[in-house]
């Protein structure tokens, strides 16, 4: 799991972004010429029945890098508060992350990143 720093102002755009974050089972870091699919859900945290702005299953593969970053840039509809509870500060979305790299020992990962979403209605201006 990784936790994406800092919060996101809802209806606002952003960077989900990590660094040579997975690595093969023999400690290789995986870089884009490795990867045969990547895939990204996004749904909310504790309830993954929730899929955010139709994104599921989205192709990320292009999203990495030959140096093992991933940077995908989120729209603001990505951002949306979806709990009927409008007293909520914030709430946590889910971006999950299937990878498979092929080769002589083709793997499978799967890895989460989570980042904090803030309702704008309780910010006081």
């Amino acid at each position: 799991m990784i936790t994406v720093q800092g919060a996101v102002r809802e209806g606002n755009s952003f960077d989900l972004y990590f660094n040579q974050q997975l690595k093969t089972k023999e400690g290789a870091v995986v870089v884009r010429s490795m990867i045969t699919t990547a895939s990204m859900t996004i749904t909310l945290r504790g309830d993954p029945s929730v899929i955010i702005n139709n994104r599921q299953d989205v192709d990320v593969a292009d999203s990495f890098n030959e140096s093992g970053e991933f940077l995908f840039t989120l729209d603001p509809a990505d951002a949306v508060f979806v709990s009927t509870n409008k007293a909520l500060q914030n709430e946590w979305h889910v971006a999950t992350l299937t990878v498979q790299i092929g080769g002589a020992q083709p793997q499978t990962f799967v890895d989460e990143l989570h980042f904090q979403i803030v309702n704008l209605s309780t910010i006081q201006s």
